[in-house]
């Protein structure tokens, strides 16, 4: 049975990314840092979040009531121009390296979709609901 732990743990330890959340007492902000303490997010957001897709890593930063979303490199992909932006690494809101997202909180506000890889706009902010169905498939209502 250890061997059999051993075994997963360094499995793990090959396909999970060499990232960890880092946190600066001083300021109570996180960010990412890779496993040798080196800055891959800088720790001045108020939450860091990761997501894994598809053998790809992202993250959503949260700073006030904006969200942007950073790659496994700590590149910005998408800037910090929507309080709401949802993903989730299960095939709903980021289906296929979609994002679920909205501008402002507003009621009349719509939702649209982007590229959470590019920050691209697929699926104009005009929609109640928005949802990617398949690759190709958008659906908005």
């Amino acid at each position: 049975m250890r061997l059999l732990t051993t075994i997963c743990l360094l499995v793990l330890a090959q396909i999970l990314p060499a990232q960890v959340r880092d946190y600066n007492e001083l300021t109570r902000k996180r960010g990412i840092a890779d496993y040798e303490g080196m800055p891959l997010i800088p720790a001045e957001y108020d939450d860091v979040l990761a997501y894994f897709f598809d053998n790809d890593t992202f993250y959503v930063a949260i700073k006030g009531d904006r969200k942007g979303v950073f790659d496994k490199r700590g590149q910005l992909t998408v800037p910090f121009d929507y309080q709401e932006l949802e993903i989730w690494a299960a095939q709903s809101q980021f289906q296929f390296g979609y994002a679920r997202v909205k501008k402002n909180r507003r009621a009349d506000s719509g939702w649209g979709i982007i590229d959470a890889r590019t920050g691209q706009s697929i699926l104009p902010e005009k929609f109640e609901f928005a949802r990617a169905i398949f690759p190709d498939l958008l659906v908005g209502r």
